[in-house]
């Protein structure tokens, strides 16, 4: 429960953060640039909460920029990774047999490449982009939760009711 409470703080500061601040994650403070003693020191009264960085950005209204990407990163990859995930090992623990013995195979060479190889990959074919962390986060993640829906979905295919339905003449396709 305490990290759930701390990963609600979390998203609470960095949802009310920037409203606090009036300055934007990229915008100059020129104020503070062009009084040496200033730059880089934390002032209420200047609101510069965390202070500047060597260019008079505020660093404040950085963090909570990087704070709402990271969490968005984190959600958008785990969300991928559900649904390739479920998706993947579902078809496969309920056709099984051949198709099953494959789409693990690949599993198993997929889970051998390393996970920076695979960034570098693909921000090198694909460009450097945030959309593309998603989906590289959520490539790389799919594997165990496709290993863990295959089994499911093998243990419920062989259940009781499964087989009681298949006996009085339900179809087995979808």
């Amino acid at each position: 429960m305490t990290s759930i409470y701390l990963l609600a703080f979390i998203v609470l500061c960095i949802t009310a953060g920037p409203h606090l601040t009036p300055f934007s994650h990229d915008e100059i403070d020129w104020n503070v640039v062009s009084d040496p003693y200033e730059l880089g020191k934390p002032s209420i009264t200047s609101q510069h909460y965390f202070g500047t960085d060597d260019l008079g950005q505020d660093l404040f209204a950085r963090t909570m920029k990087g704070g709402q990407l990271s969490i968005m990163v984190g959600f958008m990859g785990a969300l991928v990774a559900v649904v390739i995930g479920t998706i993947w090992g579902s078809i496969s623990g309920y056709l099984g047999g051949v198709v099953d013995s494959v789409m693990m195979r690949v599993i198993e060479i997929l889970d051998s490449v390393p996970f920076m190889f695979m960034v570098i990959l693909f921000v090198t074919l694909f460009g450097n982009n945030i959309y593309l962390i998603f989906v590289v986060i959520g490539m790389v993640s799919w594997l165990g939760i496709a290993r863990v829906v295959r089994g499911v979905t093998f243990s419920i295919k062989k259940r009781e009711f499964i087989e009681a339905a298949h006996s009085i003449g339900v179809s087995s396709s979808p």
